[in-house]
């Protein structure tokens, strides 16, 4: 089973919104921002859904969505790591499902951010800011498939250097 979910901080323990919040609006004015993770989860069995969920959500803090939270009068943006760069939750999110299940799913996560209605220059502005090219881009929420990571290639060997 391949599945997105939304997860959300509820208001008293998003911080990380808050601050991002004030950051951005030295950037351009807003009212309204919110950051959600986003976890891709390939190769879970139906059965094991509910039981890995809980090993990777806070019960206290978080609500769990389904579907894209963001409407027409928001604008939003999602940004995932690049394939192959290391995903610290991604990795432990696999890890805990791991030891609750007994095998491990892979996972992709990323950061799905609602504001408020913007134009597109003030949205790119805000994308800069927010999704670093070297290890990031911007994810396709259309899209829900495992990434093909290349395998490395055999690093040569020079003798008598």
């Amino acid at each position: 089973m391949n599945k997105r979910i939304f997860v959300e901080k509820r208001p008293q323990f998003d911080v990380a919104s808050q601050k991002l919040l004030s950051e951005l609006n030295e950037i351009t004015p807003l009212t309204y921002f919110k950051q959600y993770i986003i976890y891709d989860v390939f190769g879970l069995k139906d059965t094991e859904w509910n039981t890995a969920l809980l090993a990777i959500t806070d019960q206290v803090s978080d609500l769990v969505l389904d579907e894209n939270p963001s409407s027409a009068d928001l604008s939003f943006f999602a940004m995932e790591y690049l394939p192959g760069q290391y995903d610290q939750r991604a990795d432990s999110a696999e890890q805990a499902i791991q030891l609750v299940t007994g095998h491990r799913p892979a996972i992709r996560t990323g950061k799905l951010f609602a504001f408020d209605k913007l134009s597109v220059n003030e949205v790119l502005k805000i994308k800069n800011y927010l999704i670093n090219s070297v290890d990031s881009q911007e994810k396709n929420l259309a899209v829900l498939e495992e990434p093909n990571i290349p395998k490395p290639t055999e690093v040569p060997t020079i003798n008598g250097f």
